[in-house]
């Protein structure tokens, strides 16, 4: 679990749905595996258990629609290996817990136009089903045997290959971790057929069938004592390593990995969306400061942008600290939570001007963009910000006129 760069950094340090999510998920696969146990012994299982499953489950989704399999991967569980459970009230119980805990989506989608819905469907749909994008796929399998960690993922499918010939687990401790590992991991891979996809999504599958690949490591060393084998501390040097490199890559790369084209500089570079924001935002000021000083901007300037992000970074780092709003332009799908911030913030009125800031590793076209709200757009600055001793990027201050 602390070697797979999923469950412990991604969701593990960063602040994501899948920081909560994978608690919660963890949390319902307990509850199940207790229920599973007692129905395999032919005892009663008390309604708390059923409750308490049935609510970890609903907050699980809450956090991320992907919640969902853990009813999938219970619910195959219970029609091939314990059918009984079909005539237990608590299940329904549960079930309808579930349902009341995620109310709040529907309510809030019936309110919205189902744009929850809409949305994610284009992130999923197939919309050409003779067009198999094989790049995407081997981008997919590539992408989520990095982030679960090649030497995990190479004893997770070592040990799916050895689940018939070792006694590692009882077969229902095995039926519980594939039914519940396996299926969000083959549904996601099957999507990268026809979509990009990205590769978290899988995450809990691998994170779950980690037990198997434990399982496996426990009878093949015979631990006996708290030293780890030698394969497990492998895994743990390869993620410092790459942790690591990945923070001196963050931090010290000279310039830039991406473009040199100066109108698009440094995009295709991953590594710029966590540096180079605070530097900016620190030189930022003093230029606001005196624009303002000397009338050339209004005081209660206001900064606009057209996505989600970068919106959300010069939200936190520039806007916030400077005490200036943040509004979004443009498409619903392109702004996401910014299209509800707006009605939190003064809206622009006609005629109004603002502040676009782009960074040159997120090329945009005006026309396309602003100018579709605005009637010009003046180049006001043009600001360098390097790493390593180099330039790694520019961010380009723009003021837009009139808008309508």
């Amino acid at each position: 679990y602390n070697t797979s760069v999923y469950t412990s950094v991604i969701a593990g340090a960063f602040v994501i749905p899948d920081s909560p999510q994978v608690v919660f998920w963890l949390g319902a696969l307990w509850v199940m595996y207790r229920i599973i146990l007692l129905a395999d012994e032919q005892k009663n299982i008390p309604l708390g258990q059923w409750l308490l499953f049935g609510l970890l489950t609903g907050l699980c989704i809450l956090c991320k629609v992907h919640g969902i399999f853990l009813w999938f991967g219970f619910g195959l569980y219970v029609l091939f290996f314990a059918p009984r459970l079909l005539k237990s009230y608590g299940l329904y119980v549960s079930a309808i817990l579930t349902l009341v805990v995620i109310s709040p989506i529907l309510f809030w989608n019936i309110q919205n136009d189902f744009i929850t819905y809409r949305f994610h469907s284009e992130r999923v749909v197939i919309h050409n089903e003779s067009m198999i994008h094989l790049d995407y796929f081997f981008q997919s399998m590539v992408g989520q045997m990095l982030y679960n960690n090649p030497i995990n993922v190479v004893l997770i499918l070592i040990s799916l290959w050895k689940v018939r010939s070792l006694a590692f687990l009882d077969s229902k401790g095995t039926r519980f971790i594939l039914l519940n590992g396996l299926p969000i991991i083959l549904v996601v891979s099957g999507m990268s057929l026809f979509n990009s996809i990205l590769p978290h999504w899988s995450g809990p599958g691998f994170m779950i069938l980690t037990f198997l690949a434990a399982a496996y490591l426990d009878e093949k060393t015979k631990i006996t004592s708290v030293q780890f084998p030698g394969v497990l501390k492998a895994s743990g040097f390869l993620i410092v390593i790459a942790l690591v490199v990945a923070t001196l890559l963050i931090k010290l790369y000279p310039g830039t990995t991406g473009s040199h084209d100066p109108q698009r500089y440094g995009d295709g570079d991953f590594t710029l969306d966590m540096e180079g924001w605070k530097k900016f935002a620190g030189e930022f000021k003093p230029w606001l400061d005196e624009e303002q000083a000397r009338h050339a901007l209004p005081e209660n300037i206001r900064i606009v942008s057209h996505k989600w992000f970068p919106a959300a970074h010069l939200d936190y780092y520039v806007a916030l600290p400077l005490h200036l709003e943040l509004l979004g332009v443009g498409e619903i799908n392109d702004l996401h939570q910014y299209f509800w911030l707006n009605n939190a913030r003064s809206n622009l009125k006609k005629g109004d001007s603002a502040l676009c800031i782009i960074p040159s590793n997120y090329p945009v076209i005006m026309k396309a963009s602003y100018l579709k709200h605005f009637k010009s757009a003046d180049l006001l600055h043009t600001f360098p910000v390097s790493r390593g001793g180099e330039v790694s990027r520019y961010f380009r201050v723009y003021r837009l006129n009139d808008y309508y």
